[in-house]
């Protein structure tokens, strides 16, 4: 559901929703795993869930988190013990602050890498004439990311593959792959 901007209107959020329905009724039905993007939704997004049945052992990857951590970790993660949360280049953006507290809310066996919007670039690698992101900046940023983890401006080669591995193993777990 993407209620950013202000939300939808009544009709468009009432479309929003009967779409999401029927994801989550395929995603059940066909075994699949949910590939959830939640834009200003969280408690709308969960509420759809619970309407439709779908269970708390499904595997879910809430792709680029952007919503409320203290939501993300009190009720999203305790709930969903299957779901692994994606972290984009945005996260190594100075002002996304809500986004990198939600990584320190997602312990690495839950966490994901991800690739983003073409402008979700992570940090440093605009300057070197990258004009769009793609799967080739994952080792980028799971530096960053590990930097940001660590709280250092140089994580360990251990600190960094261990997080790879990490969103590797859950990337496995979620889709099979």
């Amino acid at each position: 559901l993407d209620f950013s901007d202000g939300g939808p209107d009544e009709e468009q959020s009432e479309q929003q929703r009967k779409a999401f329905g029927i994801v989550l009724e395929l995603c059940k039905t066909l075994s699949k795993p949910l590939m959830l993007l939640s834009l200003n939704a969280d408690k709308e997004t969960v509420a759809e869930m619970e309407k439709a049945g779908l269970p708390s052992n499904h595997p879910i990857h809430l792709a680029a988190f952007q919503g409320d951590s203290d939501f993300l970790a009190l009720q999203l993660l305790p709930k969903y013990p299957k779901m692994c949360v994606g972290f984009n280049g945005r996260v190594t953006f100075a002002k996304a602050t809500d986004m990198r507290r939600a990584l320190f809310e997602v312990p690495p066996a839950r966490l994901m890498l991800q690739t983003g919007p073409h402008h979700f670039i992570p940090q440093g690698l605009e300057a070197d004439g990258h004009t769009k992101c793609h799967a080739g900046m994952l080792p980028h940023l799971a530096i960053l990311v590990s930097e940001l983890l660590t709280k250092s401006d140089a994580a360990s080669a251990e600190e960094i593959n261990t997080l790879m591995e990490a969103a590797r193993a859950n990337v496995r777990n979620i889709y099979g792959i």
